[in-house]
């Protein structure tokens, strides 16, 4: 899966793979990764600023596939 994040100003918009089998399904409306592949930082940064997040599965095999989930996040 992939984590995307942007500040409010300025068109950056910063987009990490992710994966090792961090992410968990914590509600319906909750989800949770551990940021084990990357520093974190940027995400980190955009989301005390404005708590946007983006995550994107999609298929690598088979037909294509993309699901989003678009939300709210917090730095725990």
């Amino acid at each position: 899966f992939f984590i995307a994040s942007a500040p409010l100003e300025g068109d950056h918009v910063n987009l990490s793979p992710k994966g090792l089998n961090t992410l968990r399904v914590l509600s319906p409306h909750s989800v949770a990764y551990l940021d084990l592949t990357g520093s974190g930082n940027e995400t980190a940064a955009h989301l005390l600023e404005n708590g946007r997040i983006t995550f994107m599965f999609c298929a690598f095999v088979g037909r294509p596939r993309i699901v989003r989930l678009y939300g709210v996040g917090r730095v725990i």
